[in-house]
């Protein structure tokens, strides 16, 4: 696994030793990680952008990853490796979605699909932690 650093951080490196202390459970399609700062994203600890096709992930420190707990750091690292795991089936429902007259996509897949991950990945979450 190959981690790149745009901007050189305490708090970039804290989440790579997050992320190689779990990188048995990072999905295998991912060879690249870069790492970099959100500033002005106050809302959150992390973000991910899943690139399966091109086999890298986008991964942002936000300003609510500072001065977070530890155990919320973790919790928030180990979230977005589930969202890594469940990003090929969200980029299939992406394609599927391309397909489908647009009323079906907003009533059906915009909506159930991201609600559907978001009610799997604290599930994903738990099975990772202990390992």
């Amino acid at each position: 696994m190959k981690y790149i650093q745009k901007k050189g951080s305490k708090e970039l490196q804290e989440i790579r030793d997050w992320l190689i202390e779990y990188e048995d459970v990072i999905p295998k399609w991912i060879t690249e990680i870069r790492l970099s700062y959100d500033a002005d994203n106050r809302d959150s600890m992390l973000k991910v952008a899943c690139h399966p096709y091109r086999r890298y992930v986008e991964m942002d420190l936000c300003a609510g990853f500072i001065g977070a707990t530890d155990e919320d750091k973790e919790e928030a690292v180990v979230h977005e490796i589930a969202h890594m795991i469940l990003s090929p089936i969200s980029d299939l429902i992406g394609l599927v979605r391309d397909v489908l007259p647009s009323g079906m996509v907003d009533e059906i897949l915009e909506k159930q699909a991201e609600k559907a991950e978001e009610f799997v990945v604290p599930d994903i979450v738990n099975i990772i932690k202990p390992l």
